[in-house]
């Protein structure tokens, strides 16, 4: 099972820290993060919201689709990673490299994103949860959109 399903994270997201991700997504059911520093989210709706989150914060950023790529996977941290979705996110879009984000279709780039981090079976999963998730504070932290995680 593929790493997005397991954790409930559609996008496969990264905090340093708990109180960081909580403060990112804790009205979105964050739960923790794994040994690996990745997300975890209580359902399938809440790391879809968080996801959706995370584009329409990068979107209104002055980046190009390959920019994003590079901070979003981590060229340092993840040279094999970045390079697979450099070729694979934007075929997924249809987008070239040099396409400002905010002119790709925010569902486009999610389904893309989905699919380069689980493939075509957390793109299926995902689509399951609810379209349009409305979060809930659950008392767990207040929502910062002002910074992006990691």
């Amino acid at each position: 099972m593929a790493r997005n399903i397991r954790l409930n994270n559609a996008g496969n997201l990264k905090a340093p820290d708990e109180a960081t991700g909580r403060r990112y997504w804790g009205k979105y059911g964050f739960t923790g993060l794994d040994e690996d520093g990745f997300a975890m989210f209580d359902t399938a709706a809440g790391g879809r919201a968080a996801l959706e989150q995370q584009i329409r914060i990068d979107q209104g950023r002055d980046q190009t689709q390959e920019e994003f790529i590079n901070k979003y996977v981590g060229a340092a941290a993840d040279p094999q990673g970045t390079a697979n979705a450099q070729i694979n996110i934007p075929q997924l879009t249809g987008a070239p490299s040099d396409t400002t984000l905010a002119e790709i279709d925010k569902d486009v780039l999610f389904n893309a994103i989905v699919q380069n981090e689980g493939g075509k079976d957390s793109v299926e999963y995902f689509a399951k949860s609810m379209p349009n998730f409305t979060a809930l504070d659950r008392g767990v932290g207040a929502q910062d959109t002002t910074r992006e995680p990691g």
